[in-house]
């Protein structure tokens, strides 16, 4: 078990984003309920392809701001030239499955749902989080505060500093030391940037944060084995099945709630079949409290 990323997690960002609530929500469609139930994994989509159309590009923007405030001008072309490449969808990159802690959110029933037929399934954060080390992965709460962002973004860039200027300790000037950064100086660089990098996917802007989003997080490469593709919004997109099944055990879903429906009782009564077909009735059915019509 690789746990590097959720080290790089824990270090960088704090053990406290890595310490998820008993239970996490997952809202889907009826096709994505029966998919999980019946194949026991859940989806994890290629993050380009996410709803928020700034996903990945918004850490790369900062780190962007940050060069130009530094006036790092030599390195800032290197820079652009690095982020045109990690924008490329042939980058490969992370995988994400999305949860939140609000198990009947309004604006998250009209966002990820069938206008008349949604789910918000709660599964167990624990057995989430070991299923996430198992893949290499990791279940980590995300950063909606700018300034914390930037704070992040802070701290790499001041690591990349002292990286350098323990290349040049003979130089005490700063400007002196801006103008002795060779090309080569830019690995150095590099090294520190991949590790903001690989915390891209937690990364959010802060007009997301009413979702206080949890993301389970797998790397992996496009091309590589285990990689599939379906069709979403007339988008094919990327992604990875991720096995819920822990030595054999059921599924950790602990409830399932029906979104807003004219239909309510039918929804609630086909899903109890649902489950007790699939030898899971320990699942607490419910129904949605949000006043809603959208019919």
């Amino acid at each position: 078990m690789n746990t590097d990323l959720f080290d790089m997690i824990s270090t960088f960002v704090g053990a406290d984003f890595l310490k998820p609530p008993d239970t996490l929500f997952h809202y889907t469609c009826p096709n994505g309920l029966l998919g999980i139930i019946r194949n026991q994994s859940l989806r994890a989509s290629n993050m380009r392809y996410l709803n928020d159309t700034t996903e990945f590009t918004y850490i790369l923007d900062l780190y962007r701001d940050e060069f130009h405030k530094r006036k790092f001008s030599k390195l800032l072309g290197q820079y652009e030239e690095f982020a045109d490449a990690l924008r490329s969808p042939s980058a490969g990159g992370y995988f994400v499955c999305s949860f939140s802690e609000n198990p009947d959110q309004l604006s998250q029933w009209r966002a990820y749902c069938s206008p008349h037929s949604g789910y918000s399934i709660g599964f167990k954060s624990n057995p989430l989080s070991e299923c996430a080390l198992q893949n290499n992965g990791v279940l980590a709460r995300c950063i909606y505060d700018k300034k914390k962002q930037r704070v992040l973004i802070h701290k790499t860039m001041e690591e990349f500093i002292s990286s350098i200027q323990e290349k040049y300790a003979e130089s005490n000037n700063v400007n002196d030391l801006k103008l002795r950064i060779l090309e080569q100086d830019f690995i150095i660089m590099l090294s520190t940037i991949f590790q903001i990098i690989a915390l891209a996917p937690l990364f959010k802007h802060p007009a997301f944060q009413e979702e206080k989003e949890w993301r389970l997080i797998i790397p992996r490469r496009i091309g590589k084995p285990g990689i599939k593709f379906r069709v979403s919004r007339e988008l094919i997109v990327p992604y990875t099945e991720v096995d819920l099944r822990e030595k054999e055990q059921s599924i950790p879903i602990s409830e399932i709630i029906v979104g807003p429906t004219p239909h309510p009782q039918e929804l609630r009564s086909a899903i109890e079949s649902l489950c007790k077909h699939e030898g899971l009735e320990e699942i607490n059915v419910k129904l949605s409290s949000c006043p809603f019509r959208s019919w």
